[in-house]
Parts: C-alpha cells; sequence; structure tokens
C-alpha cells in the first residue's frame, strides 16, 4: 500500500511547479483538486478556481479579476487520477463552455495506467494507495481497523483518567471527535472496556460513524487491563480475524499511538496508519519518479 501525507504533496508540488507550462489560471476539480490547485496557485502567483465557478462565467482572482471567457490558458488540476472519468467530465464542461481555450488537464498523482488521462503530472503512485486528506472519507475505510481514542475522538486527559472514576465515565460520554468518517468503517477496534459498550455506541451514532463492528477490552477494571498490557496484541489479533475487503484494498490499521502502531505492524505484517505523525509502517513507496511535465 502506498500513502501520500500533506507534507509529501506540498513538497511533490514545489519541485513539480517550475516544470509545468505557463497557464492563466488553474481549474480545481472539486474536493480534493483544491488543495493542490491552491498550493501550486501560491508558488506560480496563478488565479484558482473551479469547474463550477468558470462555467458559470464569473470573474476570477483578486485584485484585477478577469471575465472567465477571457482566460486563455487553463491548466486543470486534480491531486489523482485513477480511472480518468472525473478529469473528463470536467472537461467536457469546460469545452462546452469556452471552445476558445486551451486547457491542460493535470494531476499530481496518477496510477500507471491512467498516464494518458492528462497531460501533466507529477509521480505515478500505484494502487492501493491512501492519501492524508481524504482518507477517511473514501470507501477504502471499509477494509480498515480503527482506533477509537486519539483517532475517532480525542484522547483522555490527564484529569480524565481515574480508572473507572467519574470523571473517565464522563469522558467516555462527552469526548470531543477528532477524526469522522464519512464512509463506513470496517471496524473500531478500541481498549476502552466492553462495560462500556453502550456510552460507546451512543457517542458513536451521536456523532454519525457507522461501522461494521465494534470491539472491545472484556476486562473487569481499568487496573486489571493495565496489568495485562496487551494493547498492541489485542488490536492486532483483531486485525488478523477481520475478513473485509473493498475493491481489492487489504486490510489494514489506524492507529494513533506510535509504539503500538509499529508493534501491530510487526505482529501481523500488515499495513498500519499512525495518525500521530502520518506514517504508515509497512507501506511499499512503490513509486514510480518519472515526471510527466518537463516542458
Amino acid at each position: 500500500m502506498n500513502f501520500v501525507s500533506y507534507s509529501r504533496l506540498a513538497s511533490d508540488i514545489t519541485g513539480w511547479a517550475c516544470k509545468l507550462p505557463e497557464h492563466d489560471l488553474i481549474v480545481a476539480i472539486p474536493r480534493s483538486g483544491l488543495l493542490p490547485a491552491t498550493m501550486l496557485g501560491v508558488l506560480r502567483n496563478t488565479r484558482v478556481t473551479t469547474v463550477n465557478e468558470f462555467v458559470s462565467g464569473v470573474t476570477v482572482g483578486a485584485g484585477s479579476k478577469v471575465p472567465a471567457r477571457e482566460v486563455k490558458r487553463v491548466l486543470v488540476l486534480d491531486d489523482s487520477v485513477s480511472s480518468g472519468r472525473s478529469m473528463a467530465k470536467a472537461l467536457k464542461r469546460l469545452w462546452n463552455f469556452n471552445k476558445q481555450c486551451i486547457y491542460m488537464p493535470a494531476a499530481v498523482y496518477v496510477v500507471p495506467e491512467a498516464t494518458k488521462s492528462v497531460s501533466f503530472y507529477c509521480r505515478r503512485v500505484s494502487n492501493p494507495r491512501l492519501f492524508e486528506w481524504n482518507f477517511i472519507h473514501h470507501h477504502y475505510i471499509s477494509s480498515a481497523c480503527v482506533d477509537m481514542d486519539g483517532f475517532l475522538c480525542m484522547d483522555p486527559k490527564r484529569v480524565d483518567n481515574d480508572g473507572d472514576g467519574p470523571a473517565y465515565r464522563r469522558f467516555i460520554r462527552t469526548a470531543a471527535p477528532l477524526y469522522i468518517p464519512t464512509a463506513k468503517v470496517g471496524c473500531i477496534v478500541t481498549c476502552r472496556l466492553s462495560k462500556y459498550r453502550s456510552q460507546t455506541e451512543d457517542w458513536l451514532f451521536n456523532h454519525g460513524i457507522s461501522y461494521g463492528g465494534l470491539i472491545m477490552m472484556d476486562y473487569e477494571t481499568a487496573a486489571a487491563r493495565r496489568h495485562a498490557n496487551v494493547y498492541a496484541e489485542f488490536k492486532a489479533e483483531a486485525l488478523r480475524s477481520a475478513n473485509f475487503k473493498w475493491n481489492g484494498m487489504p486490510k489494514f490499521f489506524v492507529e494513533s499511538d506510535l509504539v503500538q502502531a509499529r508493534r501491530i505492524n510487526q505482529l501481523t505484517k500488515l499495513c498500519v496508519l499512525c495518525v500521530s505523525n502520518m506514517t504508515l509502517f509497512g507501506g511499499e513507496r512503490n513509486w514510480e519518479v518519472t515526471t510527466r511535465g518537463d516542458v
């Protein structure tokens, strides 16, 4: 599995910017294309807009604005291209709006088989792949076991950790949300005790999180759980036992603790994404670095 972080995206765009042809405007394909388009627009001092705004004929840019129909050279940008359908649909709309304009389709990342869908790209990144900026909204997360505290919600603070006391029970009910997936999660695997299942399920329901299963530790007390000290082993076994897969995406774990993430990967030999530093343990880094955009 390949993983691209925000920092990697910024680094790639910085190196790619000088290789792209001159253009009057960057038209981003929402929503993921807006992120690299904004980065590139700042680097190249180029106006940025969206497909919908452009075809509506609104003026674009800050300061001295230009009517959309007066723009001559447009870089049509997405973060990635896989099937090429979104890019083709966007180009058709743009062409129907203004056939006099030169449209240059581009993507920061493409799968090797989609290189002909664009005129310019930065890197070929093979599937399966995850992007930091959209993995919680992608159906790929249906192949994941995910952590609870530190991922779906904030970790309890020291004042919340009074064992099984009132402070911790209040935290279970009122924990602040952190990452809220909009796609269905394969399974939530948490070291919370199973006696807090109903409160945890209520929290998940209240925050609109859809999931296939909820696996919790079956100890009597927090003290017994600490004494056992098998957090990573518990999560690794849940990941090994999971039988889900989405569209060829291998199962993986999303963990908040760096030590546990590394240990889960060691025990299972499967990919583990640590969200505390956005490191993918077990990732392939199978990236082809040949660029298309050296003009």
